[in-house]
């Protein structure tokens, strides 16, 4: 791992614990640290290349797909047979995808964690709306994507 994989590898961290911190928060800052937490975690994967990543809020969804290819990252945190892993990653993806579009750039006019919407006229504020993914993460499939969110951040070093 190189340092700067590092740097985003620690703020990924800080910003789950963030996310643990802020359970009686507004529902809007528990999903807007978990975004965070999750785009930082696939940065710092992806930088692997050496190169300058873009400054984009869409890169776990590819980092989700690339990992779950790879057998040897469900070994690393728990999940023995290739098989089983693609599987496991495939059934959580849907929560990783509305995840990330919690990001105000990925969420076009709709609603994101951090500002009004529609932009234009805003209507709807962050701090007042219940965002379906709250549900999601009591769910059993939402329960397994912070399972293995938090396994991957902790193991990150072995696989990456």
């Amino acid at each position: 791992m190189d340092a700067e994989q590092a740097l985003y590898l620690k703020q990924s961290r800080s910003d789950l614990r963030a996310f643990d911190l802020l359970q009686s928060a507004d529902y809007c800052h528990q999903v807007h640290y978990l975004q965070m937490a999750t785009e930082k975690l696939a940065k710092a994967y992806f930088w692997r290349a050496g190169q300058p990543l873009k400054k984009r809020h869409d890169y776990f969804l590819k980092f989700m797909r690339a990992i779950g290819g790879d057998g040897n990252v469900g070994k690393v945190v728990g999940i023995k047979t290739s098989d089983h892993w693609e599987a496991y990653i495939d059934g959580i993806l849907p929560v990783a995808q509305v995840i990330e579009a919690m990001a105000p750039s990925e969420a076009d006019d709709g609603p994101n964690a951090e500002y009004p919407w529609p932009h234009e006229a805003p209507t709807d504020a962050p701090a007042s709306y219940r965002f379906p993914l709250t549900d999601e993460l009591f769910s059993p499939r939402g329960k397994r994507f912070l399972d293995i969110l938090r396994r991957l951040l902790n193991r990150f070093e072995q696989y990456a």
